[in-house]
């Protein structure tokens, strides 16, 4: 996953509260998960929730409440709405690719007459939903904050301004992952469907595969080949409905988050 916030120090001043602490951690934990070749798209909403969770603290803390001007509440609260409305868009399109392959796998096990359509509609499907990632990304990188460099590092409105940041980053790099920019996951089906291109990973590859079977239908003619493209939906499937599940604990998360600017904010 690309990494979008800046480098900064974990240590903050003398006398730092442990809460603010406890952010940076998270923060630092994120950042190394973007670098490590391991990590996983659940992991990372795994400790972004976690992240949240730290933040939701710290917000209920007076100084936090204190350190904050009208303006920079207002720039929070505007950031906590974009970060609702991407980390919807991202779960509500990881749903719909959810249910795309679960179809699938359902014509396949029922091994439908009309094979050769569903596999068009999958295509067509997978690839309508590749465009809106696209343009949800788009639209997420105009509307994101200013960057915070400008912000001093060691305050808590450019902590929670980082925090902004690397939410975003997080949601960015699972739209990237649908749209085509870095898909490892699909080629777990890929593989299964044509032995040729076994280390292609994008997801538009999965759509060239799938027309190739569409046309020859050679492998759903054998008991062994559709159980191998079985296997791959199945752990597609599992991958897909971890993340959504995360996303709506990330999701659920931000809106506490967001309920607590407001709450300084009319205080």
């Amino acid at each position: 996953m690309a990494a979008t916030s800046h480098v900064r120090s974990i240590s903050l001043p003398t006398g730092t509260h442990p809460t603010s602490l406890a952010v940076e951690v998270q923060l630092e934990r994120l950042r190394s998960s973007e670098s490590a070749s391991t990590a996983d798209s659940t992991t990372q909403l795994n400790i972004l929730r976690e992240l949240h969770e730290c933040v939701d603290d710290l917000l209920q803390l007076p100084a936090t409440q204190k350190s904050l001007s009208k303006s920079m509440e207002e720039s929070l609260i505007n950031g906590s709405l974009r970060s609702l409305e991407i980390c919807g868009a991202t779960r509500e399109i990881f749903a719909q690719l959810k249910d795309c392959v679960k179809s699938l796998e359902s014509s396949l096990r029922r091994k439908s007459s009309d094979l050769t359509s569903e596999i068009e509609t999958f295509v067509s499907s997978t690839k309508r939903l590749r465009k809106l990632a696209c343009k949800t990304l788009k639209s997420s990188k105009k509307s994101k904050s200013p960057a915070a460099d400008l912000e001093p590092k060691d305050s808590i409105f450019g902590l929670l301004r980082e925090v902004e940041s690397a939410s975003f980053g997080v949601f960015e790099s699972l739209l990237s992952s649908v749209s085509g920019a870095e898909s490892s996951g699909w080629s777990v089906v890929s593989k299964y469907l044509k032995s040729k291109q076994d280390k292609e990973s994008e997801m538009g590859k999965l759509q060239s595969e799938l027309m190739a079977l569409k046309s020859s239908l050679r492998a759903v003619n054998s008991v062994e080949e559709v159980q191998k493209v079985l296997k791959g939906l199945k752990g597609m499937e599992w991958s897909l409905q971890e993340s959504e599940e995360e996303l709506e604990c990330v999701y659920r998360k931000l809106v506490k988050t967001r309920v607590s600017f407001l709450n300084i904010l009319n205080h």
